[in-house]
């Protein structure tokens, strides 16, 4: 049985963060998370698109997107292919990076991001999570 339970996350970030300020006069902003399978959930936009449900983690420098088919959909710009390293036991994969994007989360917002793409056949956490 998968609950789902609503956060409200109470995010500081300071104006030297990189690429990342807030969008108004505010120095905080809560953001409705969820969790699933031990994972906390936030909604982002990038580039004006609806709000996505991406996986928190602190531990990933760049933001990765597990489904390809988002990527076409968004019409996002591939400019060079990345390895990676360190996704379960694929060793060595071939992804691609998309850079100058425009990150959303709440009146947050990351300008000139890169985002990493990864082919389908690593993981699909919708069917994992059974939601998109």
């Amino acid at each position: 049985m998968l609950c789902l339970f609503f956060l409200l996350l109470n995010v500081q970030v300071p104006a030297s963060s990189e690429g990342f300020r807030f969008t108004s006069q505010r120095h905080s902003e809560k953001i409705p998370a969820k969790i699933a399978h031990n994972l906390v959930l936030i909604p982002l936009q990038i580039n004006d698109s609806p709000p996505v449900n991406f996986i928190l983690d602190t531990g990933v420098r760049t933001t990765l997107i597990t489904e390809t088919v988002f990527a076409y959909m968004l019409d996002l710009p591939l400019h060079e292919t990345v390895w990676i390293m360190g996704l379960g036991n694929e060793g060595i994969v071939e992804a691609f990076r998309s850079k100058h994007n425009t990150i959303r989360v709440g009146n947050i917002k990351g300008e000139d991001m890169d985002l990493i793409i990864l082919p389908d056949d690593i993981i699909s956490f919708s069917e994992i999570f059974g939601f998109p």
